[in-house]
Parts: C-alpha cells; sequence; structure tokens
C-alpha cells in the first residue's frame, strides 16, 4: 500500500470513529477496476469508492469495455444494477472472474462477447436471469 494511500485509510478510520460517518470503502484486487470505478462514480470525490456509492449505480454502461481488467468480483456491491448492458465488457480479453449482483435479471447480447480469459461468472443467488444462452453463445 502506497504511503499516501494508508494515510488516508487512517483518516477514514479515524473519521468513522469520531463523526460515525462510517461507508465501507471497497477494497479492488484489480487498480484498472478501481481506477474506472473512482472515476466514475465516486460522488464524494474522496478518491475511493465506498459500498453506498456503489450501491446507488443504477447502469455501467460500456465503460469497461475493451479495457485490460482482470477481475470484477467487486461488482457484486453495485446492487443497485438490475442489468448489464449489452458489450458492456465486451473484448476485455484479460478478464477472469466477475461476481454478479443478486439483483440483476438481464445480460445484454455479447456483454461478454469476446472475453476469452473469462473462467468464473459467479451469481450470488438463484438467478432469474433472462438471455442467458445468448451469453454463453457470444462468448
Amino acid at each position: 500500500m502506497k504511503q499516501g494511500r494508508h494515510y488516508l485509510l487512517i483518516f477514514a478510520m479515524l473519521l468513522c470513529s469520531t463523526t460515525g460517518h462510517c461507508d465501507e470503502i471497497i477494497t479492488f484486487a484489480d487498480d484498472l477496476v478501481r481506477l474506472i470505478c473512482v472515476t466514475q462514480w465516486d460522488t464524494n470525490t474522496d478518491g475511493d469508492l465506498s459500498k453506498d456509492e456503489a450501491a446507488v449505480v443504477t447502469s455501467l454502461g460500456t465503460v469497461f469495455k475493451e479495457t485490460a481488467i482482470v477481475s470484477f468480483d467487486e461488482l457484486q456491491y453495485f446492487t443497485g444494477l438490475s442489468s448489464i448492458a449489452t458489450n458492456a465488457f465486451q473484448m476485455c480479453t484479460s478478464l477472469e472472474s466477475i461476481v454478479i449482483p443478486a439483483n440483476v435479471t438481464q445480460i445484454g447480447d455479447g456483454a461478454f462477447k469476446d472475453c476469452t480469459s473469462l473462467a468464473t461468472v459467479l451469481f450470488l443467488r438463484i438467478s432469474r436471469l433472462s438471455g442467458m444462452m445468448r451469453l454463453l453463445r457470444a462468448r
């Protein structure tokens, strides 16, 4: 952990203990995913993404399309998502694993098209997805 980031974490813990403002910060395994998420959805501009900030995201759009992301297991915290857009992760050829939030009921055509390294797609609860065969064929 970089020294500046270490101080930020200590500050966040101190702020939480003194003010009761305790948004849990998401720890991303993939630095590129973190960068994209913070750039897109860090509404309080603290340089991190909290579970509360992730929970209000209703669309990923295609911000991850054709990126070199490797894992996005933290997608599970994006509980405001009900769908994953068409081509959302298209050509993410390094993507190996992803966790789909429980509220997702639809995955668009080609959402994972050409994700040639994708080995693990975990669904957090019994899926009510439509279009699952299109998802599998698109890979």
